[in-house]
């Protein structure tokens, strides 16, 4: 992935939401997120204490923030209840590049995880 509109489009040809996404899903995002800076030597780190799951009235919403020693609280990844992704939107094209690289590695292991996933049994007939 190259943009933020190329990763949300990657995330909207999963066919999930927001609402989809349990805990696990969330915490597996923050580490690829993590490697992805680390990786790329960045000095930023994932503030999993301020990563945040509201269920609202309008949809869920999930705000994953990230920390380095100029600032403490960024946007890392933000799915909005319209549907809307955030990518790091003070970001700019570098900085931007382990945030998309963790989220497409994360995109890969929830499609291969619905692919794996048994299929619901189907309702015996009356």
């Amino acid at each position: 992935m190259k943009t933020r509109d190329d990763a949300r489009a990657r995330f909207a040809m999963l066919g999930i939401a927001a609402a989809d996404l349990d805990r696990g899903d969330i915490r597996r995002l923050e580490n690829l997120l993590q490697e992805a800076m680390q990786d790329a030597e960045f000095a930023m780190r994932i503030d999993r204490r301020r990563t945040r799951v509201l269920d609202r009235a309008d949809g869920r919403l999930i705000s994953i923030r990230c920390r380095a020693e100029h600032f403490d609280d960024r946007e890392a990844v933000t799915f909005n209840p319209d549907g809307f992704v955030g990518f790091a939107g003070w970001a700019d094209a570098l900085n931007i590049r382990p945030f998309l690289a963790g989220f497409s590695a994360w995109c890969d292991e929830m499609e291969l995880q619905r692919q794996i996933a048994p299929e619901p049994e189907a309702s015996p007939l009356p």
